[in-house]
Order: C-alpha cells, then sequence, then structure tokens
C-alpha cells in the first residue's frame, strides 16, 4: 500500500489538473456512477474538535472506493498546525484491496480550491481579473492558484483578521508572479474586484451587499454546518446562487439555510448545482448579475482527487 504525505499530493495534484479532476467528478455525478452518502460528524466540546466521516464509491470503467476521515480544529491555527488534518484512503473497486493512503488535508484543500475553480470557469464573466481573497489561510493560499488556473488575473488584494496571515499570503503570491497587496478592510478588497473568494473560519456573516460590485462572481467556502455563515442574507438574496450539492446545501450550508430562516430568500432560490451546470451548460450571465457559488464539500469530490493523485 502506498502513502502519499501533503508534498507528494501537491505535486501530483497541481491546479490545472485539479480542475479537470473537478470536472470530471461532476460528469460522473451527473452520469449516476457515484455513491456517495451524507457525511458524518461527530464534535466534542472538551477539547474542542470536529471529525468527520465521509466514504464514497465510484462505478464505471475504473471503479474505486473511498473513505475520508477528517478533523477541524480552529485552535490549531495558534498552534502553526493545519485546522483541517486527515487521511483518505483508497481501495480498488473490483477486488477491495486498499491501495493507497493519503494526505486528507492536502487533498481537501486542492480539491475545495478546484471545484471553486470550475465554478468560476462556469459562472464568472470571461474576463474577470481583479480577484479579492477574504481569509488568508490554507484555503486562501488554494483559491489563489485557482482562479489563476482558470482566469488571468491582473489584481490581487487580501483581507485577513490578522494583518501577518496576510502578508504571508501576499508575499507567497508574488513570488508567483501575481499583484498581490494586503487591505486592512474587507470592503478595500472587495470593491472593484470581480472575482471574490471567501475562505475564513467566521461563524458571523462578513461580506455583505454594499460590499460587492455588479456583475461579481463570489466563491464562498470557509462555512460548512448550518449555523455558521461568511456571507449576509442581502448578498444571498440578490445573488444567483449555485451550489456543489443541492442535498448537501440543504443541509448544511448555513449562508444558505440562514438566509431562508431570516426571511430573506425562499428554499427554492437555489439556481442549480454543479451536477446540472456541468451536464446542461452553464446559464448565460445577466448584465450586471452577482453569481455565488456556496461549496459544502461532498465526498465524491475527494475519491476523484485521491484516485487522480495515486494514479
Amino acid at each position: 500500500m502506498r502513502f502519499l504525505d501533503a508534498d507528494a499530493v501537491r505535486a501530483a495534484l497541481p491546479m490545472p489538473r485539479a480542475v479537470e479532476v473537478a470536472r470530471a467528478t461532476f460528469e460522473a455525478l451527473a452520469a449516476g456512477i457515484v455513491e456517495q452518502p451524507a457525511r458524518r460528524w461527530i464534535q466534542l466540546e472538551q477539547p474542542r474538535l470536529l471529525a468527520g466521516l465521509m466514504p464514497c464509491g465510484v462505478g464505471g470503467d475504473t471503479p474505486v472506493y473511498t473513505v475520508k476521515l477528517v478533523t477541524l480544529v480552529p485552535e490549531n491555527v495558534d498552534r502553526g498546525l493545519p485546522s483541517i488534518n486527515g487521511i483518505v484512503t483508497l481501495f480498488d473497486g473490483v477486488t477491495g484491496v486498499p491501495s493507497a493512503v493519503l494526505d486528507g488535508g492536502a487533498i481537501t484543500a486542492i480539491r475545495t480550491a478546484a471545484v471553486s475553480g470550475l465554478a468560476t470557469d462556469l459562472l464568472a464573466a470571461p474576463g474577470a481579473g481583479d480577484l479579492a481573497i477574504i481569509g488568508a489561510g490554507v484555503q486562501g493560499r488554494a483559491h489563489l492558484e485557482a482562479m489563476a488556473a482558470v482566469r488571468t488575473l491582473r489584481r490581487v488584494r487580501v483581507w485577513n483578521r490578522t494583518r501577518p496571515r496576510a502578508e504571508a499570503l501576499a508575499e507567497w503570491g508574488r513570488g508567483l508572479g501575481y499583484d498581490v497587496t494586503v487591505v486592512d478592510d474587507i470592503a478595500d478588497a472587495t470593491r472593484g474586484a470581480d472575482l471574490v473568494c471567501v475562505c475564513t473560519n467566521s461563524h458571523e456573516a462578513l461580506v455583505h451587499a454594499d460590499h460587492i460590485d455588479d456583475g461579481t462572481h463570489l466563491n464562498a467556502v470557509g462555512a460548512f454546518t448550518s449555523t455558521t455563515r461568511e456571507l449576509g442574507a442581502d448578498l444571498i438574496a440578490g445573488a444567483r446562487v449555485v451550489v456543489d450539492d443541492r442535498e448537501a446545501a440543504m443541509d448544511e450550508a448555513g449562508d444558505i439555510l440562514m438566509a431562508i430562516h431570516d426571511g430573506a430568500i425562499g428554499a427554492d432560490h437555489v439556481s442549480a448545482d454543479l451536477t446540472e451546470l456541468v451536464a446542461g451548460g452553464p446559464p448565460p450571465r445577466r448584465e450586471g448579475e452577482v453569481t455565488v457559488f456556496k461549496s459544502v464539500g461532498v465526498s465524491a469530490e475527494d475519491a476523484f482527487a485521491a484516485a487522480a493523485a495515486a494514479g
């Protein structure tokens, strides 16, 4: 059995390839060859820890079975450790023999941003390239790579609650050749941007409608429980909203569920999920339309990313 650590996963799955793997994931979902039960969570308060179990089976010509075990500990940031850790175990879909174990934190980071890249390619204006990143952690970095994989970036502005982390992301991004600056206010990052990636662990809405220019596309990936959100109900209400998976979103996407609870939208406000868009093609953008891609993550994304990384 092979083991791929984080560096091996990143080397095997560069972001442009990961975006194509994400497209293949949703093509397989559209074809009906994927079985992905809802993930199960265990939450401990002392110590504070959230653990998830995410199984997935993929049929077709190259069947595989995967299980991801993942933990989320927000306080790890203060310890100098990743907040998301885990493993993905890959099994041969015919024999059931385990063939590889992969670093789950790296798989999660890459596949989450790659799916946002796919959504951006389907939904954002072709000429979009002024990027705002809200949240300078692992996903902030991965989303810079994902946006650069699908659009030509002219400018990048970064906001984070603590400026040193934003400065670290900016320095890293400049090293890749991008024009990255740090700002101290969310609105200073988002106004004038036509791409916005919100990648925080906030429990309360940070980005509202008056922060966003007409014609902007947003990816929101940080909140993945029913009681947390990054986007205000006013922003959700005024946007065309697409999710990665309808069933998962209506169970876990607090940005949407809390907007419904607030009375800002109805339960039918979500216009499509990625499976529908990949199968039927993206809708034409209306003049000045704001689009939001809300991601909570599903196990098929892990399965396809792990299989691609393991080769």
